[in-house]
């Protein structure tokens, strides 16, 4: 009976393995330490490498490799042990990686680096060197890719195609089996070790560089065209340049970094937001646009500019002594400022063209090159064209820039100034298109909350409005309670930060941390729960910092994206709120980071000099070689071949003649030529008594023994 022989396997190349190896660490520390990623990929990374290499040491020596087995698996089940056991307010450990931590939890984050660098060392290095099944080590990959599912944060797509490519590399790099009887070597021939290396590397290339050929509309990295591929929610800065309106609002999930491409830059004088689209109907994915006010009807402009409540104001307070009484009480001594008029220039930068028409509040007329056509205005406010904006064009816009009184708006509500305006059109300080229009304005308002209803708003925000806005007399009251609240609870102002969960009420009771997105959204139920009208805006701030002395403009870009709600105060109109001012921003220089870079560092160092120890020695070698005399080269050159020697036969490298070195090289590494230029040079030098011995061509010699010999590991 014939017994079936173990095929052993041997001669893998552990850096291509390796680069796999972090590559998929890379991809973990991603997903479960976004905001501190670095720090934790280059600690995963050194671990991991230093689980792989302890491995690939004592791959033909089983009674360390199954002590070390037992040794991890100890390690493993402490720290899962211990970490599993924690519970916080926050949730534990198991929450921590199937959920997605809101916040970076370190001690979380070290119990979850220390168990998946057992795991991707060990599994990486028997499936690799050990016992080579490409399908297997696949595997690895799955890994960061279940947890991406089954988190809010989802894996780019480069990062898939980065292990993709780093996972052809390996498996162009995995063992090969050796003969049972190691006395005889086989060499893989020059031509099939070349097409290996090829196919591997076109492989990744190919991989690597399928994204170039891509078309995509803007200049955008290749990386964005991917994740734009892939249908999938995303942060509020990853919108791509000025497209027409959007199907429902962009969602927070950590994906918050700008690009810093220039979209359009402004010419003002009133610098403030910019509206570029509302959304109405809140779910759990997000705003969304009521069908009811999705129609845009033209001639808007007239009813607009009437709209003017800064100027009634002025009016109704120069007239007062015509009004009954108590209307007169409202405006009597009341600071009506100015019914001021700004004028807004927007040119598009980014090469894009779009119907939408980028405009701030209180706009009342829009000044287009004429193959736009008309203009159009929805019931929410969005403002767009007959015909798409050529690009680059540059347009105008007027608009209403005073506000009302403060005090004044203290004072009264919806059903005073109804009143009020009528008193004013009946005793001839307004006429009766400002009269239709402020009318009209009031009362659509009134529908609009309506038709909004009650939607997202539970039981627990219809309490919180209720508790904040208690002793607030009028609706300006309310809404500036409401958004100053925010600070007073201590809401914290972190475009890092990767929410656990969607819902609103998640950013209202539990993490209270979050971006522009997440106050616009709360603000506005918080608003409604409290009757007020108010909508979720999109768009652009027009800041001071962006302000370009050399051109008087303002350069826009999407870090200058925000949301905010507007919410409509009666006496001033629909007005921009926006509680961000009020949070506090998000401190990432907490002192314990500093020591977690230092000890990355540190570990990263470590690992490197024990891994490259050899190309190291070897390269100063190489290096110091042109300068030492012809006895100096021979005996350095000697000695790194007896060192090549004692490995392949397994001796004492100091007990070996010079012949036993030569036929030891000869046999296991077929290079006769090389071994005996060495050796004889070696002879000649230890057992003659002349000078310098010249060298001539050693260090070539042994180049191509150290190479064969590295086929052979």
């Amino acid at each position: 009976m014939k017994t079936k022989k173990k095929v052993k396997f041997d001669g893998a190349a552990p850096l291509p393995i390796m680069l796999f190896l972090l590559s998929v660490c890379a991809s973990l520390m991603y997903t479960l330490c976004r905001s501190q990623f670095i720090p934790c990929t280059l600690i995963m990374g050194a671990l991991t490498a230093g689980i792989f290499l302890l491995f690939y040491k004592a791959r033909f020596r089983p009674v360390v490799t199954t002590l070390s087995i037992f040794a991890l698996v100890l390690a493993a089940w402490a720290v899962g042990s211990f970490a599993g056991g924690i519970s916080t307010e926050d949730g534990s450990f198991m929450t921590f990686l199937f959920t997605a931590s809101a916040q970076f939890d370190l001690l979380y984050a070290a119990a979850a680096i220390v168990i998946f660098s057992l795991v991707v060392g060990f599994i990486g290095c028997y499936f690799s060197v050990i016992s080579p099944r490409p399908c297997f080590l696949m595997l690895l990959t799955f890994i960061p890719l279940i947890l991406s599912f089954r988190t809010a944060r989802a894996l780019p797509a480069y990062f898939t195609l980065i292990m993709a490519a780093c996972f052809v590399f390996a498996c162009a790099n995995l063992s090969v089996p050796i003969p049972s009887d190691n006395s005889t070597a086989l060499f893989e021939d020059k031509s099939g070790r070349r097409r290996r290396i090829a196919l591997s590397c076109a492989a990744a290339a190919v991989i690597g560089l399928a994204t170039a050929i891509i078309p995509r509309p803007n200049e955008e990295p290749v990386f964005d065209t991917l994740d734009n591929l892939v249908p999938q929610d995303h942060g509020y800065f990853n919108t791509v340049g000025l497209s027409n309106f959007a199907s429902h609002s962009s969602v927070n999930n950590g994906s918050n970094s700008p690009r810093g491409t220039l979209l359009f830059t402004v010419d003002t004088t009133a610098p403030g937001y910019l509206t570029r689209w509302v959304f109405d109907e809140y779910g759990e994915d997000g705003w969304y646009a009521l069908e009811q006010y999705n129609t845009g009807y033209p001639g808007w402009e007239y009813n607009a500019q009437a709209a003017d409540w800064a100027a009634f104001l002025k009016k109704a307070s120069a007239g007062s002594d015509k009004l009954y009484p108590d209307n007169s009480a409202l405006v009597r001594d009341t600071d009506a400022g100015e019914d001021l008029i700004g004028i807004t220039g927007i040119t598009i930068r980014d090469g894009s063209s779009t119907r939408v028409v980028i405009h701030p509040t209180g706009t009342y007329r829009a000044l287009l090159p004429e193959v736009c056509g008309r203009t159009y205005r929805t019931p929410r406010g969005d403002i767009f064209t007959e015909n798409s904006i050529p690009a680059d064009s540059t347009y105008y816009l007027r608009h209403h820039t005073g506000f009302p009184d403060e005090e004044y708006l203290r004072r009264v509500d919806s059903d005073s100034v109804d009143m009020l305006i009528s008193d004013a059109y009946y005793s001839d300080l307004i006429t009766a298109s400002e009269y239709s229009a402020l009318s009209e304005d009031l009362e659509n308002s009134r529908a609009y909350l309506y038709s909004c209803g009650t939607t997202g708003i539970s039981a627990r925000i219809q309490a919180l409005a209720d508790e904040i806005t208690a002793g607030c007399t009028s609706d300006y009251e309310k809404a500036a309670a409401l958004e100053k609240w925010f600070g007073e609870a201590g809401f914290i102002y972190d475009m890092e930060f990767v929410p656990e969960e969607k819902g609103v009420e998640y950013f209202l009771f539990r993490s209270r941390r979050g971006i522009c997105s997440d106050y616009a959204t709360a603000l506005t139920l918080l608003a409604r729960a409290a009757g007020l009208p108010a909508r979720y805006c999109e768009g652009f701030v027009v800041s001071r910092e962006t302000y370009d002395p050399a051109t008087g403009l303002y350069n826009i870009t999407d870090a200058q994206a925000h949301a905010w709600p507007q919410i409509y105060i009666p006496g001033a109109g629909w007005v921009d709120f926006d509680a961000t001012g009020f949070a506090i921003p998000a401190e990432n220089d907490e002192g314990y980071m500093i020591w977690l870079y230092i000890a990355a560092g540190a570990a990263v160092l470590v690992i490197l000099a024990f891994i490259l120890r050899k190309p190291l020695g070897w390269l100063g070698f190489c290096i110091s070689y042109p300068v030492r005399s012809g006895n100096s080269r021979i005996r350095g050159v000697y000695f790194r071949a007896r060192r090549i020697a004692a490995e392949l036969a397994l001796m004492d490298e100091q007990a070996l003649s010079v012949g036993e070195v030569q036929k030891i090289l000869t046999d296991r590494l077929s290079l006769p030529g090389e071994a005996g230029r060495i050796c004889s040079a070696a002879d000649r030098l230890f057992y003659s008594d002349g000078g310098d011995i010249p060298e001539t061509g050693l260090l070539k010699d042994l180049s191509a023994l150290k190479k064969r010999r590295r086929r052979l590991k």
